[in-house]
């Protein structure tokens, strides 16, 4: 004879269990997309645009063929990217082109953000990044479902040296905006920090890192995520996709 009570527990024991495993599945599927889309070489870049904004220059990315990360292609039109009469960036992926923008060689600092956009509930299968790259690493704050609907923690903070992973974390995402990111870049350490517009920290976190090395800018951009596996995108160029609107950008030197 069964005995209830332990056929109970066993019962509730596995009940309990299958909500763990299915967080830890979604996660594992994160790690691998963010591996799958390590930094790479872009040798077929082109920056033949530059703007102004939030008081510094930037240029803006673009590629004839399909270049990563996600086998993207690359464009530089108004379009993609512009300065509103508020002042604002709008980030757009547009007529199958995704697009990213470049900042100003700086270094070690506080890159600090401010975005517009609710970024809760972005499309599984869109990006939105800010981030600071280097030749010898790179610091990403990013807003995603890497292809995964019922994914609810749409963000996740990265750190990497050159193509070697050696952070990664994801973090829920309030609707309360606009949210202000930092991205606090020192020798030996990351910290990373968003903040909703209630002021609720949604992420704040440090973690060590790689030293830049040369070329160190800030970096946006906002893409199409492909898929893996069965969950596949199914935007074709036609797809009209939401902007995202960026209020303001800062940089200053951090005391070491």
């Amino acid at each position: 004879m069964t005995d209830a009570p332990a056929q109970l527990r066993a019962d509730t024991d596995r009940q309990r269990a299958r909500p763990a495993r299915r967080v830890g599945a979604l996660m594992l599927a994160v790690v691998v997309a963010l591996l799958a889309l390590a930094p790479a070489a872009r040798a077929a870049d082109r920056f033949d645009r530059a703007f102004h904004w939030s008081g510094y220059r930037w240029v803006v990315r673009s590629t004839q063929k399909p270049g990563s990360p996600g086998h993207n292609r690359w464009g530089d039109s108004r379009s993609n990217v512009r300065v509103r009469s508020d002042k604002t960036l709008r980030l757009d992926i547009f007529a199958g082109r995704s697009v990213e923008v470049i900042g100003p060689p700086t270094g070690y600092g506080r890159y600090r953000w401010v975005v517009k956009t609710n970024l809760s509930t972005i499309d599984p299968f869109r990006v939105a990044a800010f981030f600071v790259d280097g030749m010898d690493g790179e610091q990403d704050v990013e807003f995603s479902r890497w292809g995964h609907p019922e994914l609810t923690a749409t963000g996740t903070w990265v750190t990497w040296r050159e193509r070697t992973r050696l952070g990664f974390g994801p973090f829920g995402v309030s609707s309360a905006v606009p949210y202000t990111l930092d991205i606090d870049w020192r020798p030996a350490t990351t910290r990373f920090t968003v903040r909703d517009a209630t002021g609720a920290r949604l992420l704040d976190t440090t973690h060590r890192s790689s030293r830049p090395g040369r070329h160190t800018a800030p970096r946006m951009s906002y893409w199409v995520y492909p898929g893996l596996g069965t969950n596949l995108s199914t935007f074709t160029s036609a797809t009209v996709h939401p902007p995202v609107i960026v209020q303001s950008f800062s940089y200053r030197r951090l005391r070491r």
